[in-house]
């Protein structure tokens, strides 16, 4: 079974909203609702707030090169150089995609984070990161001669220097708006142009984030308790974490005055570092903020709030959750993401000490007949006991914090029908999402069908609903065995690599039987091989499937050219 792909370090840079994860190759999102931007993004902020907040997971310079993606702590998050990444989403997608999230894909909401100034700066930065300085330069002379006598078809699309124009435009959308004379590199030029020419900080469209010298400087905070009637006591132990491009922050220690205020000295603040703090009280750790250092400014503040331990499980819902479920031989696998909620003031978690410093939070029944549980690779963090049929988390949930996890599992299939049915121990109240497996369809009615969905390469049937669900209740559904279908588009993996072999045998020999040449011989034989890595690489799930479709075509064009050019 295949690795959930959560590691502790992941949830822990959830919690402080250190991570960015997976943008290219998931299914396109729709932004929410948002007004109209009023003022140009700008991309030297959009760089620096990426190389703070995205590249621990797509790399600095947006390759998906990050640390957590090269030690696999989690799925390739896409190469964000390549014009693939970007070309047929709107801006106003992308931003939708950082500030909402993804939970299916561990993508943690940024909208709590930053602003929306923020959000689209690094939004249009990231979008733009495939452009280079020279292509814009020449994109502006190219559009001024394929435009000197009018192009109706940009001008039907709105006012291209608007911002809420732009961001509602693709690049394909652009693309298609041009000329259809234009060479291609010529015409996404011009659409690099028409993109970047007003935004702010241009020379950093497709710049990595240049840190600027160190200064010395001081981090300080002030603690206060969130706990109603509770102050915040002096002398607690306060941990400073300055987080590099180090797999492990590097950390320094304090205690706090007896006003609750604490504070670090002679500190060298690096652009490019970040900072946070843990407060102990309580025997729990409570974070700060994490920070990005700014070479313009000598001092941070990190407040932190505290609460009091409370164990009341009335205060806690699930406000979403997504199970995909897919037939492996003779079991059905499932994975589970849920996000749980604490609107209580107090942080929750048991007064079962089951390790020093671990206490019991979120206990969580599974089904009937689970076997081969995989849980993240930080499992340390959970209790697992299949005889009573639980997994026991021991990560406190603070209050107004998005609290994540993921679990996966095997279970019996059946013979058509498949009863599944999960037991409650807290409320749920949020959307519940299904992404069924080829072979699976949903026999019950109240979800509401969204369509392909595509995790990594593969595609599952979307279901979603709004329930409302009281602990001890169960989440029942039940699911029928049909035969396989793909989305319309897409052909299947045998299928297609069949014919990919069928057609490259019969094009070689066509081509070898109009030309006796050697050289002849020797190119189709290349265009062959190509032909054949590439669907092996589109069939391991190692490319984008519309990039696949693009580069296999260009390579039957040059084999159907060869084939003309024998004639």
């Amino acid at each position: 079974m295949k690795q959930p792909g959560v590691l502790l370090a992941l949830l822990l840079c959830v919690m402080l909203n250190s991570a960015c994860s997976g943008l290219a190759g998931e299914p396109q999102q729709l932004a929410t609702l948002t007004p109209p931007p009023r003022a140009q993004a700008d991309l030297t902020s959009g760089a620096r707030i990426f190389a703070d907040r995205c590249s621990t997971c797509h790399g600095l310079t947006g390759a998906g090169d990050g640390e957590l993606a090269l030690n696999g702590s989690i799925p390739p998050p896409g190469d964000f150089t390549q014009p693939w990444a970007a070309r047929n989403q709107a801006p106003l997608q992308w931003l939708g995609i950082i500030r909402d999230g993804r939970i299916e894909a561990l993508m943690p909401p940024w909208r709590d984070a930053l602003t929306e100034g923020e959000l689209r700066d690094v939004t249009l930065y990231s979008y733009t990161l495939h452009y280079s300085a020279s292509q814009i330069a020449r994109g502006r002379q190219v559009l001024d001669d394929a435009c000197a006598s009018g192009c109706a078809a940009l001008g039907a699309l709105g006012d291209l220097r608007d911002p809420a124009t732009l961001d509602r435009l693709s690049d394909a959308d652009l693309r298609v708006a041009l000329p259809a004379s234009l060479p291609a590199d010529d015409a996404w030029a011009a659409v690099a142009w028409l993109r970047a020419r007003d935004l702010r900080g241009l020379e950093s469209a497709g710049q990595p984030w240049t840190t600027p010298a160190p200064v010395s400087g001081v981090i300080r905070g002030q603690i206060r308790n969130g706990s109603q009637g509770f102050e915040a006591p002096g002398g607690l132990k306060v941990t400073l974490l300055e987080f590099g491009t180090g797999t492990m922050p590097e950390l320094r220690e304090t205690r706090s005055a007896a006003d609750g205020s604490f504070r670090f000295e002679d500190l060298a603040l690096t652009a490019g570092r970040s900072y946070s703090v843990l407060v102990e009280h309580a025997g729990r750790r409570f974070p700060s903020a994490r920070v990005a250092a700014d070479p313009a400014r000598a001092q941070i503040d990190l407040p932190v709030t505290i609460f009091e331990t409370g164990a009341d499980s009335s205060a806690i819902a699930m406000t979403a959750l997504v199970q995909q479920v897919s037939v492996e031989e003779d079991v059905l696998q499932v994975v589970v993401v849920a996000r749980f909620r604490n609107d209580s003031d107090r942080v929750y978690s048991s007064e079962n000490e089951v390790a020093p410093g671990q206490y019991a939070s979120l206990v969580l029944p599974l089904p009937a007949g689970v076997s081969d549980l995989t849980l993240p690779a930080d499992s340390g963090r959970f209790l697992v006991d299949l005889t009573a049929g639980t997994v026991t988390d021991t990560l406190p949930l603070y209050p107004g914090i998005d609290h994540v996890l993921q679990l996966a599992w095997r279970q019996p299939r059946g013979q058509d029908r498949h009863p599944l049915e999960f037991p409650l121990n807290y409320a749920l109240a949020g959307e519940v999402r299904l992404l069924l497996g080829p072979g699976l369809a949903l026999a019950d009615e109240g979800f509401t069908s969204i369509g392909p969905q595509q995790v990594s390469a593969s595609f599952f049937d979307g279901h979603r609903a709004q329930l409302r669900l009281e602990p001890g209740e169960r989440l029942r559904y039940t699911l029928l065995e049909q035969a396989p279908t793909l989305p319309p588009g897409v052909v299947g993996v045998e299928a297609l690599a069949l014919g990919a072999l069928l057609t490259v045998a019969l094009i070689i020999v066509l081509l070898r039987w109009r030309h006796g040449g050697v050289g002849e011989r020797r190119r189709i034989d290349d265009l062959a091989r190509q032909i054949t890595r590439l669907d092996e690489e589109h069939e391991r799930g190692a490319i984008n499937h519309d990039l696949y479709r693009r580069r296999r075509a260009a390579l039957q064009a040059h084999l159907t050219g060869e084939k003309r050019r024998g004639r």
